[in-house]
């Protein structure tokens, strides 16, 4: 704009050199990783283990790995649903085999102890 309005001369950013970009690093597990993880966390068992199998199988975050309500779960659709992402968005997301078999021995407990929150 200065340029143009005759306030300097020539285009002062000239020699300037522009940075390159780092490279980003990569941010998620290895399969041979996720496996060994997975395999640690199942032998524990618990609540980590619930929450880490969630996110492997569906990509959620943590905060919305850990939002757990069984009104969330359509076992006959095999999808769970979030009324609320960090984006403030509804979401349905698909359930693996892994998970869904999981779930359903969970639900199968939850019933007869009476839990509202699954995990």
């Amino acid at each position: 704009v200065a340029a143009r309005w005759g306030h300097v001369a020539g285009k002062p950013t000239a020699e300037i050199k522009q940075s390159k970009e780092t490279p980003k690093r990569t941010r998620h597990l290895t399969a041979g990783q996720l496996a060994r993880l997975m395999q640690v966390l199942k032998s524990r068992g618990g609540l980590a283990y619930d929450v880490a199998l969630m996110m492997a199988e569906t990509g959620l975050r943590l905060g919305t790995g850990r939002q757990r309500q069984w009104g969330q779960v359509d076992f006959e659709q095999g999808v769970r649903f979030i009324p609320k992402t960090k984006n403030h968005d509804s979401l349905e997301v698909p359930i693996g085999n892994t998970l869904y078999a999981h779930l359903q021995r969970l639900y199968g407990q939850r019933q007869s102890t009476n839990l509202v929150l699954w995990i």
